[in-house]
């Protein structure tokens, strides 16, 4: 996301960040770095839209497990979850994990790890102003995360 200008050509008329991608980068400077690429990326009055956590709602500071639930494939089944230890109150790794249930029990496919910074909405928004963006905004209820919108002036 930092070197986004470099690997395309052209200007869009939209940027679209979703899943929670912006926290993995890890500071505000590497947010402030990825929103400006952004922007130069964006023609003039071109959207950034991104989907992110709404880290205000999260307990911060204690282990978690957050189950994803059942998959099936075939005649297998697969249980994914993903597992959050914090290092301090913006910062965490996140683990996650697919196990494939066997006939011994759940049998370790696939384990993933990163580091997450757990940057609240409001802090987005403002690194999103910093950067150029105007009419920075959150919506509400259209996914499963919130939504934030800013334009390229």
């Amino acid at each position: 996301m930092r070197h986004v200008a470099a690997s395309v050509s052209g200007s869009f008329d939209v940027v679209v960040v979703l899943d929670n991608s912006i926290p993995h980068l890890t500071t505000d400077a590497d947010i402030a770095t990825a929103l400006l690429e952004f922007k130069r990326v964006l023609r003039r009055g071109g959207l950034f839209i991104c989907s992110v956590r709404d880290y205000d709602a999260v307990t911060r500071g204690v282990a978690a497990i957050h189950s994803y639930g059942e998959r099936r494939r075939g005649g297998e089944v697969f249980q994914l979850r993903q597992e959050w230890t914090w290092e301090d109150q913006t910062h965490y790794q996140v683990a996650f994990v697919v196990e494939k249930e066997g006939p011994t029990g759940p049998q370790p496919m696939l384990t993933a790890s990163t580091r997450c910074y757990a940057l609240s909405i409001a802090r987005l928004l403002e690194l999103m102003t910093e950067g150029g963006f105007t009419d920075c905004r959150r919506l509400d209820g259209v996914i499963y995360q919130p939504i934030l919108i800013g334009r390229a002036a």
